[in-house]
């Protein structure tokens, strides 16, 4: 008799444990969450166990005694704190979230950018024709700026590293 007791004891806590397994993903899923670390969903469950416990807790529990109002303020402080933490954690997922809008938003603005700048650079004419009548030293000027920001580029090892940077190295040995 106590062995199918105890077997049912631990079937209700997989089911449950599958339960608020299941409502986490129910709810991230309709507020569009995505979750990164598995660990926080873990620490959500722990969360609304310790919520789930409190209730029976407070029913079995009688009118008198020290050690009773003692376990009733552990309880309004585990509670505080737990709501602290839930807040804590949802704020987290909220800036996850905007963190992820964020990031979406600047890779669309620079795969927009990227083909501009190229169309830009194949527009851009390779000689001007006022230039021929700037002064020698601003051309001089120039040219050294340009050796020296390829060299800057090749001496710490950037050469190679990052698209974009391979093509400024193209396009300021083609300038």
């Amino acid at each position: 008799m106590e062995r199918r007791v105890h077997e049912l004891e631990d079937r209700y806590v997989r089911v449950y444990r599958e339960l608020l397994k299941a409502l986490d993903e129910l709810y991230l899923y309709r507020q569009r969450i995505v979750p990164k670390d598995e660990s926080v969903l873990a620490v959500r469950r722990q969360l609304q166990s310790s919520m789930t416990m409190t209730a029976p807790m407070i029913q079995a529990m009688g009118n008198d005694g020290e050690l009773e109002l003692r376990l009733r303020e552990l309880m309004r402080e585990n509670y505080e704190m737990d709501e602290t933490f839930a807040e804590h954690q949802n704020e987290h997922i909220r800036l996850l979230n905007r963190l992820s809008e964020k990031r979406s938003q600047y890779e669309k603005l620079v795969a927009t950018a990227r083909p501009i700048a190229a169309e830009i650079r194949k527009l851009a004419p390779r000689s001007h024709p006022g230039i021929d009548g700037v002064d020698k030293d601003v051309k001089d000027e120039n040219e050294v700026l340009k050796e020296l920001i390829v060299g800057m580029i090749i001496q710490s090892g950037y050469q190679g590293t990052n698209r974009l940077i391979s093509e400024w190295l193209e396009y300021l040995g083609n300038a």
